[in-house]
């Protein structure tokens, strides 16, 4: 029997992707075992994650339920011998299977199909309007019977002839709504008649849809998670979910956290996605540590002989261990099966110097912020009505994500300390001190409850725009009364809220591209008005064209004929309604602005909301506060006995320049004993005044840690 515990002391893996066709003999027929070894002991992995099977479908050893890859077929002793190699070298093995995504069974299985709305397959003719049009993915049903217990098969034989810790179970996520035969019968058991066509999240039927697709994934997945454990309760199981933040057409929401051992995914969005995403995982998984995995391709893996630079390997890799994860760098095999000795160098020399960094791994993340991400709310309310198949109803944006990672750009660039937490486990922001609500709709409502709590007794949140109304008119004491809809609105500041704003004033309010909710206020309204709302200068009554010329084939009588400024839409119509206001609920107080500013990235933005957060949470308070230029990401970790402070320098280039000469200030009840620069422990000089530790950066280079034993 296997370590149940392996991952917790794994944070160097690896996966080498082989989604490689058989239809040419070349294709794998110089994979060789003992260089694959070899480049993992050069590259210092501890836990590699080994193919076994593949997009394609083909199996890497000689399967009698599936279609065995002709460089394996009397050939299952390569992957034996591989992993016996990993195994005898220290290593943990996880394997890889991918789940859904399977030509081969797609291919020769036509009832195992997903189907569009129009009964058409993933791999159906581009030409014809196909959602995957010319994909060379062919996608299984995961509520079809037979293609279940086909994998159960498959899973079997895994078991029955290889040892491994760990299983990564790929691709389990809906890429549309799926019309096939088997969910036709599974929706007409559970609710009866046909299976809806048109989105729209006011609509219970189609609700009943969205909840029962999550649901479906999720029983999918517990059936082969069960089915794993049931061969090896110790063999830890990893379902794909980098899709925690993707669009409502996947179906994913905390079903994939729930079914695995612990969260991980592969993301390729930059330093702010990589901040959010393990902050995200370290709230929702199940065990530490979480893992985070990227590609050694640039900018993916569609460019597979374009490597990431040094700078940029490290970076990923340090800054998923600044978030206590464990990394894992994905490459991808040559068709022929050779692996390049080189990268596996750089691998090399990035992971030894990660391992000295282990040992310091402990200690609680310190979120003074927690932002509420709604895992409920991935989808776009203006799309509501749109029939599925066409553009606007496979939409899969969601003005909730951008604006929650609006605001986590912002507290990144303003040194606030901050989690993220779900509405699965809002429960992780406890010890918060306030709760962020970005634009936030939808709230289930054993969040909404959570929150109304939280403030109840004495925490403090920001919420913007559409999050939950009947939340926001309880906490903040408003009346929220339909939309002002406006190409450009302006947050006018008031004098109780000019200090928030560094930018802006009466005179040159900020602009925000987006629709307000329309504040009323009650007679017995006691909180702070912080702030109104401007207009555009309204349009004339009538244009007032001089000599319309009508062979243009342009309406002069229409409203934008007349404009203030032809190139913009200044300020130029002030009303009196709200658009910020401040309210006290039981012992805590809110902030509620009626438009989510924070979703967009202007310079002015960030700092206003930073201001926010410092008016509910005096700075005094908060964990650490620093001067260091916005591309500093700074993390502290607090343990029994030291507190841990990790640097970040966080910038998206080739080639990273340092950052220096910055303090950082950590609040402490007492002066500690050292200070050490990690991981050479080498003591370096601090001050200690009015209940804070400041030391000073000389140089950042990419990632520093520093220690402080208490």
């Amino acid at each position: 029997m296997t370590n149940p515990n392996w991952y917790k002391t794994s944070f160097r893996r690896n996966l080498v992707d082989m989604h490689i066709e058989d239809w040419n003999p070349e294709f794998l027929s110089q994979f060789d075992p003992n260089d694959y070894y070899d480049n993992l002991v050069r590259a210092n992995v501890k836990s590699p994650m080994i193919y076994l099977q593949s997009h394609v479908g083909h199996c890497n050893w000689d399967s009698k339920s599936g279609f065995t890859h002709k460089s394996f077929i009397d050939c299952t002793q390569k992957m034996q011998r591989l992993f016996d190699l990993c195994h005898q070298g220290g290593m943990d093995v996880i394997v890889y299977y991918s789940l859904i995504y399977n030509n081969d069974a797609y291919v020769h299985n036509p009832d195992w199909r997903l189907r569009d709305i129009n009964g058409r397959s993933t791999r159906h003719d581009a030409s014809k309007g196909q959602y995957f049009g010319g994909s060379r993915y062919g996608l299984c049903c995961p509520n079809n019977e037979q293609y279940r217990q086909f994998v159960l098969e498959q899973l079997d034989e895994i078991f029955d002839l290889f040892t491994f810790e760990g299983i990564f179970l790929d691709m389990t996520f809906w890429t549309r709504v799926c019309y096939c035969n088997a969910c036709k019968a599974k929706w007409a058991e559970q609710f009866g008649g046909e299976i809806p066509t048109i989105r729209d999240w006011t609509d219970p039927a189609w609700r009943n849809l969205q909840f029962a697709r999550e649901d479906w994934m999720q029983e999918f997945m517990m059936l082969v998670t069960n089915k794993i454990k049931s061969r090896n309760p110790n063999c830890a199981v990893e379902h794909q979910y980098s899709t925690m933040m993707h669009g409502w057409n996947q179906g994913v929401n905390h079903n994939v956290a729930a079914a695995s051992t612990y969260c991980g995914g592969d993301f390729y969005g930059g330093a702010p996605q990589h901040s959010v995403a393990c902050k995200l995982y370290y709230n929702m998984t199940q065990n530490q540590p979480f893992e985070y995995m990227t590609s050694r391709c640039y900018p993916g893996l569609a460019e597979h002989t374009t490597t990431k630079t040094m700078d940029m390997l490290e970076l990923s890799v340090m800054s998923t261990f600044a978030h206590h994860g464990a990394t894992l760098l994905i490459d991808a095999i040559d068709p022929r099966g050779t692996l390049d000795k080189r990268l596996y160098d750089k691998y090399g020399i990035i992971f030894r110097k990660a391992e000295k960094y282990e040992k310091y791994m402990e200690g609680e993340l310190a979120q003074d912020v927690a932002i509420l991400y709604n895992l409920e709310g991935k989808y776009n309310p203006a799309r509501n009505g749109s029939k599925v198949g066409t553009p606007e109803g496979n939409d899969a944006s969601s003005p909730h994500t951008e604006a929650m990672m609006g605001a986590a750009r912002a507290l990144l660039r303003e040194h606030i300390p901050f989690g993220v937490v779900s509405n699965w486990k809002p429960e992780k922001a406890d010890k918060s001190k306030l709760l962020l609500l970005a634009n936030a709709y939808d709230l289930p409502k054993n969040a909404a409850d959570y929150v109304e709590q939280f403030v109840a007794k004495g925490g403090t949140a920001y919420m913007s725009g559409l999050t939950n109304p009947e939340l926001v008119e309880k906490l903040a004491n408003i009346k929220l009364d339909g939309t002002i809809n406006a190409r450009m609105t302006y947050i006018v500041p008031t004098p109780a809220g000019q200090p928030l704003f560094a930018e802006h004033n009466h005179d040159y309010p900020m602009a925000v591209i987006s629709d307000f909710q329309k504040i009323t206020l009650p007679k017995n309204f006691k909180g702070e008005i912080l702030a109104t709302i401007a207009l555009p200068y309204p349009p004339p009554e009538s244009t007032k064209e001089p000599n319309p010329d009508p062979s243009d084939g342009f309406d002069y009588e229409a409203p934008n004929v007349r404009f203030a400024s032809i190139h913009s839409n200044p300020p130029g119509q002030y009303i009196d309604t709200p658009s910020i206001v401040k309210a006290t609920y039981g012992k805590g107080t809110v902030i509620y602005s009626a438009a989510p500013f924070e979703a967009f990235e202007r310079p002015a933005n960030a700092p206003l909301l930073a201001n926010i957060i410092r008016n509910l949470v005096p700075e005094s308070t908060l964990s650490f506060s620093s001067d260091a230029p916005m591309q500093v990401e700074i993390l502290r970790w607090n343990a029994p006995k030291a507190t841990y402070i990790n640097l970040i320098n966080s910038q998206d280039a080739f080639q990273i320049p340092p950052i220096c000469d910055f303090n950082v200030k950590v609040k402490a009840e007492a002066s500690p004993k050292r200070v050490l620069k990690l991981p050479e422990e080498t003591p370096i000089p601090f001050t200690y005044q009015d209940g804070f530790v400041t030391i000073h950066i000389d140089k950042l280079r990419i990632c520093d840690f520093y220690k402080m034993e208490l």
